[in-house]
């Protein structure tokens, strides 16, 4: 009979000697912002046909629109459904649960994942990587989706057009190595770091909160765990172990001129 539920509660009986006491402990309830993980990956599965839909119907438009005003109009049409479409397949990959991983070329990951930050029109530069000619043992699609946020989450958090400098530093260790992304920008403030890891959220005038929630996701997917250190005026270090159990491969030798 016992435990049992009611109103909420669940009725626990505990013997103490010759007395029997009953213990209501109140059942965890999910917050209503909460979404069963099956239900979320669901709706954004249906999320992407309309946009697929509407992204088509606007380039049919396209040939029709006469002036540059209605033109300049329909381009932004399109951005905002490409961003919609973006961070729809990003958060496709949050619930995909098989992680298959392998050795790849650090500079291919960043170059790729700069080029989307560069289209955006960011003034902001990207240093060497060092060291050179580096290799991670990750998931391509998955790892390039985290330094696409924590390249995006640097820049943004500057203001409109103003430029800072970006790092990248690969440390190699016994069956382990990190990735450390180096900004010299604002800083994360202190309030905001107690419940960083927690929820989506931003310190951004405009922008949805879920780059480093998506990082930690993603990071977590691999096994691994992050280290964040900041400062108002030296800006963001964030750095990312990750385990590897596959032999590392022989280090490409750097090229030597003749």
């Amino acid at each position: 009979m016992f435990p049992y539920t009611r109103d909420g509660y669940e009725i626990r009986m505990h013997h103490h000697g010759p007395w029997i006491i009953l213990e209501a402990v109140p059942l965890r309830q999910n917050s209503p912002d909460q979404i069963p993980v099956r239900w979320a990956a669901a709706m954004l599965h249906e999320v992407r046909t309309p946009l697929a839909t509407l992204s088509g119907y606007l380039d049919m438009m396209d040939p029709q629109i006469a002036g540059e005003s209605g033109k300049q109009r329909l381009e932004r049409a399109k951005a905002q459904i490409d961003r919609l479409s973006h961070l729809t397949s990003d958060l496709m990959w949050l619930f995909k649960r098989n992680i298959a991983k392998e050795w790849c070329d650090i500079n291919t990951l960043v170059d790729c994942a700069w080029a989307s930050i560069r289209a955006k029109g960011s003034a902001s530069t990207l240093t060497r990587i060092e060291p050179p000619h580096a290799r991670v043992y990750v998931n391509p699609r998955r790892f390039e989706l985290i330094l696409v946020n924590m390249f995006k989450n640097a820049v943004e958090a500057v203001p409109s057009g103003e430029p800072i400098l970006i790092r990248v530093h690969i440390q190699h260790g016994e069956n382990f190595h990190s990735v450390a992304v180096i900004d010299d920008g604002p800083g994360i403030p202190e309030d905001v770091l107690t419940t960083l890891w927690d929820e989506p959220r931003t310190t951004k005038v405009q922008g949805h909160g879920l780059g480093l929630w998506i990082v930690k996701h993603l990071v977590d997917a691999h096994g691994g765990r992050l280290r964040l250190a900041t400062h108002p005026r030296n800006g963001t270090t964030l750095t990312i172990v990750l385990p590897y159990d596959a032999p590392s491969p022989i280090p490409e030798s750097n090229p030597t001129e003749p």
